[in-house]
């Protein structure tokens, strides 16, 4: 059975740097096997330059900037701006639950329910919009903050955001970012290529992985880069572990000790 196109549920975006952005829009239309212009120039009955004299009933396909699939709002530009403002809302909603718990449950349980409603939205797709500017992960960094002073903090005692994370063993966006990235390419050989530069100079830190050169911003977003460059600012014993399990857990307390 082949699968056929919804035109009526169907989007396409442009893709662009934001220094090059696209000035030209483009029409897509959808041929719906019923337009007598598309049937005539199969047929080669007409030619392409007089297609647009021709009545053509095949339905545009809608040009959108941003699209969500599968939980993660995709804008053009890659900004991931809208995606960071739907996180945020879903994170004013948990503050508000956390706050009537805060004095009805045991810090494991709030621990366990801030786990489950804050910490899991914020891990939800990080792997991609992980790639945002500082001033867009700061927003969830700060509501982050706060659902931690609720949950932990008191009038008496004033706590460091270092140690409201760590009292609730967690990491924040760019954390859980860098520890996404490591731990989902950790089997990826492809990308570990094994720095063979010989010098003769004695250097304070060689990189072990080789980092391909990149041309611009999207550059630094790939796998093939981040992969590398995170690989090589780890510690010598979690660079060098080789169980996966024992990667995962050292990885985790270590991202917690540099906040």
């Amino acid at each position: 059975m082949d699968l056929i196109l919804n035109a009526d549920k169907t989007v396409f975006m442009n893709i662009y740097l934001r220094n090059k952005r696209i000035t030209t829009e483009a029409n897509v239309k959808y041929d719906n096997c019923s337009c007598d212009s598309m049937k005539a120039l199969d047929e080669h009955i007409v030619n392409i330059d007089s297609l647009n004299e021709i009545t053509c009933d095949c339905r545009y396909i809608e040009k959108v900037n941003q699209y969500q699939y599968l939980g993660v709002v995709i804008d053009s530009g890659l900004t991931w701006k809208w995606h960071v403002d739907k996180i945020q809302k879903k994170l004013y909603s948990g503050t508000t639950a956390l706050y009537r718990i805060r004095n009805v449950m045991s810090m494991d349980g709030k621990i366990s329910v801030y786990k489950a409603l804050i910490e899991s939205v914020i891990r939800n797709g990080v792997i991609l919009y992980g790639t945002a500017a500082d001033c867009h992960l700061s927003k969830i960094y700060g509501q982050q903050k706060r659902c931690l002073d609720t949950l932990i903090g008191n009038k008496t005692v004033r706590y460091e955001p270092i140690d409201l994370f760590k009292g609730a063993r967690t990491l924040t966006p760019k954390s859980f970012y860098k520890y996404s990235i490591l731990v989902s390419y950790f089997f990826e050989h492809n990308l570990r290529i094994m720095n063979n530069k010989n010098t003769s100079m004695s250097l304070r830190k060689l990189n072990r992985l080789k980092i391909p050169q990149i041309r611009n911003n999207f550059g630094e977003r790939l796998s093939n880069y981040v992969f590398p460059t995170l690989m090589n600012g780890l510690p010598e014993h979690i660079y060098a572990e080789n169980n996966f399990k024992k990667f995962k857990g050292l990885l985790y307390d270590w991202l917690l000790q540099v906040l």
